[in-house]
């Protein structure tokens, strides 16, 4: 039985279905055109070993030895008709045929370039095909693989990193389906041609064909033995190509950083480390594939050459053989070869295809956020906020991580209320307020909204309630327009004009080259870091959500901006409820309630001044890193 991850993709061929049967039909008629033209050359040879016998003398005497067999046997079969009609077959065809010896002959070459050119044109059906159906199918796994990456929870995409699930999706994707062009394209068409090609010298002569299938378990061994060595290193070499992709991306996208800390060397330490990994899974795939040529030759010779020995041997004892029958099964038998010799390397192909196909459902069968049109159905919209928000002993640890990153955390934010949350590196900020748009979901606890556990609702639903401004700024590669409507294109321009405005980032907008209609380039090159932050922060207005993240909007303006900026949040969190991830003291300042944040715990909540008297981490978080951030 076909298992595996390999296999499984092969599904995806049912969406094609009428490709798949263009390749099936062009292969059985490439397959039956070239196991007819070798069943023509006995015939051909019996004209040139016999030249004052002509082929239709042939024809009537294997009638008259279907329809009397002697030695009192019953009279035979051919092709599952009876002795009597076949025998009529063949004598009407032998009746039909010219009278002259030479021109059956040349009628026989006549019907062997015919079968050729029949054969020539199924093999372009096939192969197109079998093209097209890779193409296809490649582009269906990509798409299947990119909604997959973009639906796993945030926890399960960090599990994989970011570079390996698009290495996964654009290189082990074109590896795997590169299987299927080697498995449609070739193996079909060469195993249907060594299957008639032996159906055809068991016709001649069963006896020596069977010999020459002896070798079969041994040419299956070694093929089996190869193709492992194959898909062992070709799921190496591309676990290591999905480290580069991370590498080159980590040097690329921060390579002002690299290059003040004069980190080139380093850097390029290790990726020359990953290409000689790489390099060295490659040249055992190359060695393995080389090999494999040689010793499919080797032992074909040896078939033929022990099957040509055993046919020698009759026709030297024995005077009554056929000798064109026993050079006829030779040839059928050489060609069967030669079409099934190239299987070694269209296996160790398929292999290298199963290693990338493991790698691919890895990711496949990932769990997926519930966002499809059936889970929402059975999940009721979450509530608008009216009464704010409440953690409950929320516990969270990453997966292979050692401790909690959250433990037992229980907070209440009142509807309407802005509040700081504040605390070192590693204390557990960002997890918390990453529970409430569910980028993650609670080891133990629950985040109720309007006394709502949010776990049970419609997740779109609950994330349109939320807008979020982070400090690392995402800017796309789209228009300026589209990245202040991202997931919105349908609103109006007018709506976007005014986000702008309430963002104070119209001003420069207005100065770019087309305006809004400005490309702006991968991750906002070309902009300021206040210029991205601004163009965020009215993606947020924009939205009209009544939940509110900041992770310190005004991180990354410079002093004359933060004012405007700010006096705009101020009007945004009007009548919101907004959580800050607070870097800065005039942040706090603002709040209505700071948490501080202490080792994945709550080790206080209350305001500026409450916290300055009665807590000591905070106090020691406003002399050096608040303050200095201000």
């Amino acid at each position: 039985m076909l298992r595996g991850p390999f296999w499984r993709s092969c599904r995806v061929w049912w969406r094609f279905r009428g490709l798949l049967w263009q390749v099936a039909l062009g292969s059985v008629v490439s397959a039956a055109s070239f196991g007819a033209g070798i069943g023509m050359l006995l015939p051909v040879l019996r004209s040139l070993s016999e030249p004052e016998k002509r082929l239709s003398d042939y024809l009537v005497d294997e009638a008259d030895r279907l329809v009397s067999p002697g030695d009192g046997a019953e009279p035979g079969s051919f092709w599952g008709m009876d002795a009597e009609t076949a025998a009529g077959w063949m004598r009407a065809a032998a009746e039909a045929l010219p009278g002259d010896a030479y021109a059956q002959f040349l009628l026989a070459l006549g019907v062997i370039l015919l079968l050729t050119l029949v054969g020539s044109a199924g093999r372009f059906v096939q192969s197109a095909g079998a093209e097209s159906m890779t193409i296809y199918a490649t582009r269906v796994w990509r798409q299947r693989l990119y909604r997959r990456v973009i639906a796993m929870p945030m926890a399960g995409l960090s599990g994989h990193g970011e570079s390996d699930a698009i290495s996964r999706t654009i290189t082990d994707v074109n590896t795997m389906t590169q299987g299927y062009r080697v498995l449609l394209g070739k193996t079909v068409e060469r195993v249907l041609r060594g299957v008639f090609a032996f159906g055809v010298a068991l016709l001649f002569s069963w006896q020596l064909t069977l010999i020459a299938l002896a070798a079969a378990p041994i040419i299956g061994v070694i093929v089996r033995k190869l193709g492992k060595r194959v898909r062992r290193s070709t799921k190496r070499e591309l676990k290591f190509s999905g480290r580069l992709l991370r590498e080159m991306t980590g040097s690329v996208s921060n390579l002002a950083v690299v290059k003040v800390h004069n980190a080139e060397g380093t850097d390029r330490r290790v990726f020359a480390n990953l290409q000689r990994r790489i390099l060295r899974e490659r040249l055992t795939v190359r060695r393995v594939k080389a090999l494999a040529g040689p010793l499919m030759d080797t032992l074909s010779l040896a078939v033929v050459i022990v099957v040509a020995a055993v046919a020698a041997w009759f026709i030297f004892r024995s005077a009554d053989v056929d000798s064109a029958v026993f050079i006829a099964v030779l040839v059928a038998l050489g060609a069967a070869g030669e079409s099934l010799r190239p299987l070694a390397t269209l296996n160790n192909e398929l292999q290298a295809s199963r290693a990338a196909a493991e790698r691919v459902f890895e990711l496949m069968d990932k769990q997926v956020e519930p966002v499809s049109a059936e889970d929402r159905r059975a999940l009721p919209a979450a509530p608008m906020c009216e009464k704010g928000i409440a953690l409950e002993g929320v516990t969270h640890r990453y997966a292979g991580a050692e401790r909690d990153a959250l433990s037992g955390v229980s907070l209440e934010i009142a509807a309407g209320a802005t509040v700081a949350v504040v605390g070192s590196n590693g204390s557990g900020k960002t997890t918390l307020v990453s529970h409430i748009p569910r980028l993650l979901e609670p080891t133990a606890g629950r985040v109720l909204i309007d006394g709502v556990d949010i776990a049970g609702v419609d997740l779109r639903s609950l994330r349109s309630r939320v807008a979020l401004v982070s400090q690392k700024t995402a800017i796309f590669a789209l228009s300026v327009a589209d990245n202040i409507a991202l997931g919105r294109p349908w609103v109006a321009r007018e709506r976007v004009v005014a986000a702008a405005e309430a963002a104070r980032a119209d001003g420069f907008i207005d100065e770019l080259p087309e305006g809004y209609n400005t490309m702006l380039g991968e991750g906002g090159a070309g902009l300021s870091g206040g210029q991205a932050q601004r163009i965020a922060i009215a993606r947020a207005v924009l939205r009209d959500a009544p939940i509110l993240i900041l992770d310190e909007a005004t991180s990354q303006v410079d002093a004359e901006s933060e004012a405007k900026i700010q006096a705009a949040i101020e009007g945004v969190t009007a009548d919101r409820t907004t959580v800050v991830i607070a870097h800065r003291l005039s942040t706090v300042m603002h709040a209505d309630r700071i948490v501080v944040m202490s080792d994945g715990r709550v080790a206080d909540v209350g305001t500026h001044g409450e916290l300055l008297e009665r807590c000591e981490v905070y106090r020691n978080l406003t002399q050096s890193q608040l303050s200095n951030a201000d």
